[in-house]
């Protein structure tokens, strides 16, 4: 399929995620629909492809793939989002709100890279932008392709449960694979502090842990070629933008999981990229675009996160 149908069967498939249970509207057989059409179009990962790529992080064997938050020795799930009025760079939207997550979740500790998206689908447009290094994130998808990859592995997690209950640590009952909450992305991007980015408060101390303006040479690089936070998650800042699944609107929302998917602009991206200048890289800055829209500079990353919820 090309990169145009592909991401309308992902519009399909979030109309569909959104009647299932735990979505939306709850409908029983919209979950079925959805595994169908997951099953009709899309290839079936093996079980030594989910471990070959899936486990750990690409280039990266010693490090685990999956990294639950909150972690041990790190702050909990309750934090302040946004940014202080004094905070350098700080917008007129990241006004600071109380946020608390309900329940612990997984992360990927870094963006999906090429590899990995290659047993999902091509990516001509990456590849021809950025060639096919498996270790470069992976480039030019919208939001709705992002979300069909979500799908795709919430499919073989299904079709394959004692593989993916081995790799993830566990069965998570009642969890799924999907793009973050802004809230998540914040919280999993701070690891527990509160300075302009995980690493400090200068930009020599994102330099040391990001691909932004002031050090990429203007060009993308692989996934993890920088220190991880206390996480264990790599590239929270820079290198490539990550789709998440909220709608932008001009003020924080707070409370407890808070997600907007019903007023707002387009979709929100958060992290900034390899030719975004430091203040675009900050832990609180927020952005957006249509989900239609893809560029050489955006990419995402998936969490594990309960099902149900706040909506």
């Amino acid at each position: 399929m090309t990169a145009a149908e592909l991401s309308e069967l992902g519009a399909i498939a979030e109309c569909l995620a959104t009647m299932a249970p735990g979505g939306e509207s709850g409908g029983a057989d919209a979950e079925v629909w959805l595994d169908e059409l997951v099953e009709a179009r899309l290839p079936e990962l093996a079980p030594d492809a989910i471990l070959q790529h899936f486990a750990a992080v690409p280039g990266r064997p010693e490090h685990a793939l999956w990294r639950r938050v909150p972690a041990q020795g790190v702050s909990g799930l309750a934090f302040a989002m946004g940014s202080p009025s004094e905070e350098e760079g700080h917008a007129a939207d990241e006004a600071l709100v109380p946020v608390r997550l309900g329940a612990p979740f997984l992360v990927m500790a870094s963006a999906v890279s090429f590899g990995q998206w290659r047993w999902f689908a091509g990516n001509a447009a990456h590849a021809a932008r950025w060639g096919e290094d498996p270790l470069f994130p992976v480039t030019h998808v919208d939001w709705f392709l992002a979300c069909l990859f979500a799908h795709w592995l919430n499919h073989s997690r299904r079709r394959q449960p004692g593989v993916w209950a081995d790799l993830l640590g566990g069965d998570w009952p009642d969890h799924r694979f999907a793009l973050p909450s802004e809230a998540q992305r914040e919280c999993f991007a701070r690891a527990g502090t509160g300075t302009r980015f995980w690493s400090g408060d200068r930009e020599v101390d994102l330099a040391r842990v990001a691909w932004f303006a002031g050090n990429s040479g203007d060009r993308l690089h692989r996934v993890a070629g920088k220190e991880a936070n206390a996480l264990g998650v790599f590239d929270v800042h820079g290198n490539v933008w990550e789709w998440c699944r909220d709608r932008y609107r001009d003020e924080l929302r707070g409370g407890l999981d808070p997600l907007e998917l019903e007023r707002g602009l387009g979709r929100v991206l958060r992290g900034g990229s390899f030719r975004e200048v430091a203040r675009r890289c900050r832990a609180a800055y927020c952005y957006w675009f249509e989900p239609e829209e893809s560029w050489d500079d955006i990419g995402f990353r998936l969490v594990l996160t309960a099902a149900r919820g706040p909506r």
